[in-house]
């Protein structure tokens, strides 16, 4: 894992923290069962950056890897 991350801070430099979120909500999605039964509920992950930093990229790319290419996101 550590290798990977190291890659992947230097492939996406300054989008390199939204990478890290991407993994933590890959890591929610794919225990979700899991951490409802243990925790009673969850947070919802959001990912926050300046415009173009490769939040919703990001996300794209990890709900594909549970078949959902839908992506539902709110501007404030």
């Amino acid at each position: 894992m550590k290798n990977l991350f190291t890659a992947e801070k230097a492939l996406f430099g300054n989008n390199y923290p939204q990478v890290l979120m991407a993994h933590a909500a890959s890591s929610l999605c794919a225990n979700f069962d899991l951490t409802i039964e243990l925790f009673d509920g969850c947070a919802i992950p959001v990912l926050i950056g300046h415009p173009v930093s490769g939040k919703s990229t990001a996300l794209k790319a990890v709900l594909s890897v549970f078949g959902n290419y839908q992506l539902v996101n709110s501007e404030s």
